[in-house]
């Protein structure tokens, strides 16, 4: 199982929110000229400030002198995914029909660092309308209303996973290895944590065959919590103990 954490993890790359210096802006520009040619209907989704922090984590992950080409690579799996899937499909009734009733949605709050958080409770999902390809893509639209909900100078979201009273009905283990590969490749270094819990048998047993499949760097990001209220209050830094629009009481 992923480590139990009580804290926020701290990205071991520059700030998401430095200021560019004129070789790094330089550089940036460079690759937004590039893929902009070949992807111009994608320009809206390569800002400065993203294309900075892959460049970042890119040379962390590979070395600085293959930041740039791994950039590239990188971005340019992800347009072409985005021309896949990310399309009026998004639109379609029986997609919109999945996450009623409401149990995604993102939270009112961002965090202490101005990311997003995307709430889920499977357990309130209606199971009898659920289509797996459905709702994959009521899954990325929901992403894609993340993506607009971000400040200039904020390039991650991070996703909150209730998990109680969940049930084996709700884990759909080849919907979670799709969706989470989806996340590594169509939204690349766009995902700063996924916290879940409280943990159990059922939980333990399912990441058990996920961990064999995930990609190393999302699993890096997994954290189980004891009480998703309590950590959520935290990250939001609230003084509500259960924030009132967590929907329970």
């Amino acid at each position: 199982m992923p480590n139990k954490t009580n804290s926020i993890r701290l990205q071991s790359v520059p700030h998401q929110n430095s200021t560019l210096s004129s070789y790094s802006l330089k550089k940036v520009n460079e690759i937004i000229l590039k893929l902009s040619e070949d992807f111009p209907e994608e320009s809206k989704v390569l800002t400065d400030f993203y294309v900075s922090y892959v460049i970042h984590i890119m040379g962390y992950r590979h070395g600085e002198t293959k930041a740039f080409s791994s950039t590239v690579t990188c971005l340019q799996k992800s347009l072409l995914l985005r021309r896949k899937y990310i399309n009026s499909d998004l639109n379609d009734e029986l997609v919109s029909k999945q996450l009623e009733p409401k149990h995604i949605f993102w939270c009112e709050k961002n965090d202490s660092e101005g990311r997003p958080i995307l709430l889920i409770r499977p357990s309130k999902m209606n199971l009898s309308v659920y289509n797996r390809h459905s709702y994959l893509l009521a899954c990325l639209k929901t992403f894609e209303e993340g993506l607009q909900r971000m400040a200039p100078n904020v390039v991650a979201f991070s996703i909150f996973i209730d998990t109680t009273s969940i049930q084996f009905s709700h884990i759909d283990i080849s919907f979670l290895l799709k969706i989470g590969n989806l996340i590594t490749n169509l939204y690349p270094e766009r995902l700063h944590r996924i916290y879940f819990g409280p943990n159990s048998w059922k939980i333990g047993l399912s990441w058990t065959i996920l961990c064999l499949f995930l990609p190393n760097q999302l699993k890096s990001a997994i954290a189980v919590v004891q009480d998703p209220k309590v950590m959520l209050a935290k990250l939001i830094k609230t003084e509500d103990t259960i924030p009132s629009y967590w929907g329970v009481k």
